[in-house]
């Protein structure tokens, strides 16, 4: 059920003065905007303004300051307060030289993005990778997760890369500081190092590697001398892909619950992995509708050309005996903050509400801060999954969002939901995306 929030009538005509007038500005200035925004530029690394050249020496000055001001150590008491530590030293470098001149302010989600897809602060006995991940369409996206849960799954294709922190250094073979579909899916080769050289008099020039080893190291020898390569590692065998859910006859399934797995605008300047329990519990607030759970760390844009999506297609049935581990019901839904009741929220804006993907269409929500809400202005997701194999089991989790820059106040909201026009004017034409949704929910 939606909710309205009463307001008396000398708050009422104020807002809705402001709402009509700017309805009417917005109506009338269309045609001389989308030109305008046609033209705009707000990419990092790539487009044709001249201040374009130097974003690649301007991210590598940020990241240097990063690393001297916050070092990249895992936390040995297994705690994840260094990792948000970490997180927020890194955010307030990028955010001092985006204000001080020296960072694009184009750049700036990029470079946060790329920090908090990170192992630094993480807890020792997580073991975290950067662990690219390609999807049977195709798709290709960097997540930090365990080592041990980086292997293949049905329908997607996992490697880990050990060498590496930052998901950005492990997959971005490109160069556009940002891992997506159009790198190559394969971990970027380490800096190479100056091999170690070392003369001998042996006869052989061949230093075979272990017989487990699928490649042989052959050193060129010269005339005058016999050098040889001294690995730095032991090779290994190249890696068997083993499909890990599989149909088992085993008397019970178990009763563990759907693992959530949720990213926010993927393949975008502002994709996040969510984080949800396991990783959520004693690290954010309560998985309750009044804590609300972890805080995206990116503010959602509401401006009218930006669509911000919910992927939890990467939940699974972690029950080895399910057929099928992707075999799973979703129910979203988007809560008020206590502080306006808590109720849940639906617009005409918002689809997806029973997929694994919600889709929020421009100014499909209310921006809450200066409403009634207070300081409390944090939107609420309540994901419930539902294991569909026998027997059931289920999973909740919560997140929560600022939603900002929208055209819908939360007046108009009200006035669309209620009554369905806005100082007379219909919101089919002033406000549509706030409209009642007529998607089942």
């Amino acid at each position: 059920m939606n909710t309205m929030i009463d307001h008396d009538n000398s708050k009422r005509e104020p807002e809705m003065t402001r709402s009509t007038t700017a309805w009417l500005v917005i109506v009338a200035t269309t045609c001389l905007a989308l030109p305008a925004l046609a033209g705009s530029d707000k990419t990092c690394l790539t487009g044709a303004e001249p201040a374009v050249r130097n974003d690649a020496a301007q991210i590598a000055a940020v990241e240097a300051a990063i690393d001297e001001a916050c070092p990249c150590v895992s936390d040995d008491a297994g705690h994840r307060a260094m990792h948000r530590d970490y997180l927020r030293c890194a955010a307030a470098r990028v955010k001092a030289a985006v204000k001080a001149g020296t960072l694009r302010s184009q750049c700036e989600a990029r470079l946060n993005s790329a920090f908090q897809r990170s192992t630094c602060g993480l807890p020792t006995e997580v073991d975290a990778v950067p662990c690219l991940e390609r999807s049977m369409h195709g798709r290709l996206r960097c997540r930090i997760v365990p080592a041990a849960d980086c292997h293949d799954r049905p329908g997607r294709s996992r490697i880990a890369c050990m060498d590496y922190q930052r998901c950005v250094d492990a997959g971005d073979s490109n160069g556009d500081y940002r891992v997506n579909t159009s790198d190559s899916g394969a971990c970027v080769p380490p800096p190479t190092e100056t091999p170690i050289r070392t003369a001998t008099v042996t006869a052989s020039a061949t230093a075979t590697a272990t017989t487990s080893a699928t490649a042989t190291t052959t050193a060129t020898p010269t005339a005058s001398e016999t050098s040889t390569y001294e690995p730095t590692s032991t090779p290994t065998a190249t890696p068997t892909a083993t499909a890990v859910w599989t149909a088992t006859a085993t008397a019970t399934c178990g009763s563990e619950p759907p693992r959530a797995g949720v990213v926010v605008n993927e393949n975008t300047d502002t994709e996040e992995d969510v984080i949800l329990p396991p990783q959520a519990i004693g690290f954010c607030r309560s998985q309750t509708p009044s804590g609300g759970g972890c805080t995206l760390a990116n503010v959602l844009d509401g401006s009218a050309e930006v669509i911000n999506v919910f992927d939890a297609s990467a939940s699974v049935d972690p029950r080895a005996c399910g057929q099928d581990p992707h075999a799973l019901s979703y129910k979203w839904e988007i809560l008020f903050p206590p502080t306006l009741q808590g109720a849940v929220y639906t617009s005409n804006g918002i689809s997806g509400y029973l997929t694994p993907v919600l889709t929020i269409q421009p100014s499909s929500l209310p921006s809450l801060d200066d409403t009634d809400a207070g300081t409390d202005t944090w939107w609420r997701v309540r994901l419930t999954i539902t294991a569909l194999d026998p027997p059931m089991t289920q999973t909740v989790v919560y997140f929560r969002f600022k939603y900002q820059s929208s055209e819908l106040t939360l007046q108009m909201s009200t006035d669309c939901q209620t009554i369905g026009h806005i100082d007379g004017v219909l919101c089919t034409f002033a406000a549509a995306n706030g409209l009642p949704t007529t998607e089942p929910h």
